[in-house]
């Protein structure tokens, strides 16, 4: 495994995993002292985190290549087999 084919299989990975916990612990730093910082704010900035991170997770399929296809097929189905969007 070269370094290059290393870095483009685990890094999103990586990133999912930093943002999410850093969601999480922006969570309960907001949770324990809800002065510091808007609602309103709290919203975006977790929001943003979470969304990076889940889409951090996308790039994770065994090809990153395939993430658009799977995006374009996220809200689709199937019958029989046959998929729609």
């Amino acid at each position: 495994m070269t370094f290059i084919s290393l870095i483009t299989h685990e890094l999103p990975l990586v990133l999912f995993t930093v943002l999410v916990q850093a969601a999480v612990g922006f969570s309960l730093v907001y949770a324990l002292d809800k002065r510091s910082l808007s609602s309103g704010r709290f919203a975006k900035v977790y929001l943003s985190l979470v969304g990076l991170g889940a889409l951090a997770s996308v790039f994770h399929l065994s090809n990153p290549l395939h993430a658009p296809f799977m995006l374009l097929r996220l809200f689709g189905g199937s019958v029989g087999g046959e998929h729609f969007v």
